[in-house]
């Protein structure tokens, strides 16, 4: 069995060393489509016996991808981009050769964790995105590109971690957007374009452009998409940028049986309820929702299947309770999750 590394880059010498090297060991051959690099990505790239094609960019990822993954004679393509990079997890072959013993073919999902800023604070988003592909998957979408794959089975690889820090501190924004927007000009009704251009609205703090997109996608979205979760606790967050709190209270208590399930949803409603409280004293009968929403998360536990910030359901969340605890004069409780919050901050560092 026949395992590539199919990528596609531009402008990417300084993140491409770290990234061959986590899977080079992993991988029969690298496959990349350069779109137009004015860097030495091609001179790193040949340090590791890369095969190298270089095509036009057109504005469009999946038409990109589906070019890199045509130079690819393997059985199974791991498409993985430069500023991603391996952090746990070995012999995926052998992993691949384990599932394939059970289903002929499938699409095999990695865990993408991806690194942000949020108030000064660094935390990670995990996601479970289509990465490993027989040769019959391909992507359909100019951005936030999906894999195709009529029929086939969607297996989940544990233990296998990559590392993504691709939207640390760039300005992506700035070429996604445009792009959705072209998008949104043909499909106006897509929810997830919508959605997807919402965030990047977020992201450069557009709030007020934010909630129109986000309010439309809401009121087109199926309560059965996977977005849909995300979408309700992006609401609640760009509510409490804009101080909507009134429309940010509707919504949770309109939403929060469909998402009791969801950490990153109760999550919210405890930093939605303490902002508001702290902006109109007057809110003070909601304050024993805080305490509420933060125990509900740890009684959840980290989500491990749907995007989720890591450590809703642990130790952000102990953090928020020891926080509250210390503000209203409980010591001892604030001690016991303060401890807490340590040893889940560190059993996610042993992890990887």
């Amino acid at each position: 069995m026949k395992l590539d590394l199919v990528m596609i880059v531009k402008d990417a010498a300084s993140t491409l060393p770290r990234c061959l090297e986590s899977f080079r060991t992993e991988v029969d051959d690298i496959i990349i489509i350069d779109t137009g690099s004015s860097d030495d990505t091609q001179t790193v790239a040949k340090r590791y016996d890369s095969k190298i094609y270089q095509i036009p960019w057109e504005n469009n990822f999946a038409k990109a991808r589906n070019a890199a993954l045509q130079k690819s004679d393997a059985d199974w393509r791991l498409v993985i981009d430069s500023d991603e990079y391996l952090t746990a997890g070995n012999n995926l072959k052998k992993a691949i050769l384990e599932q394939q013993a059970l289903h002929a073919s499938f699409v095999g999902r990695l865990r993408i964790r991806s690194k942000f800023q949020t108030n000064g604070n660094i935390q990670y988003e995990n996601s479970y995105v289509s990465r490993i592909l027989p040769r019959e998957a391909f992507y359909e979408g100019a951005i936030h590109e999906q894999v195709v794959h009529p029929g086939l089975p969607i297996i989940q690889f544990d233990g296998f971690v990559v590392d993504h820090d691709g939207y640390f501190g760039s300005h992506k924004s700035e070429r996604n957007i445009p792009i959705l927007m072209d998008l949104l000009e043909s499909e106006p009704n897509s929810f997830y374009h919508l959605f997807q251009l919402a965030r990047e609205h977020r992201n450069v703090k557009q709030f007020e452009s934010a909630h129109q997109l986000l309010t439309k996608a809401l009121q087109i979205c199926p309560a059965t998409s996977s977005i849909f979760p995300m979408l309700i606790v992006d609401l609640i967050y760009n509510c409490i940028e804009l101080k909507y709190f009134e429309q940010g209270l509707y919504t949770i208590e309109r939403y929060e049986s469909q998402l009791a399930w969801y950490p990153d949803f109760h999550f919210a409603c405890g930093i939605f309820y303490m902002k508001w409280i702290l902006y109109d004293p007057s809110k003070f009968l909601y304050f024993p929702r805080i305490e509420t929403a933060y125990l509900r998360c740890l009684s959840l536990g980290d989500e491990n299947i749907t995007t989720s910030v890591e450590g809703t359901g642990s130790y952000l969340a102990a953090h928020n309770l020891a926080s509250l605890y210390k503000a209203s004069g409980n010591l001892e409780k604030a001690k016991i999750y303060q401890h807490l919050e340590t040893k889940w901050r560190k059993d996610h560092r042993i992890s990887f």
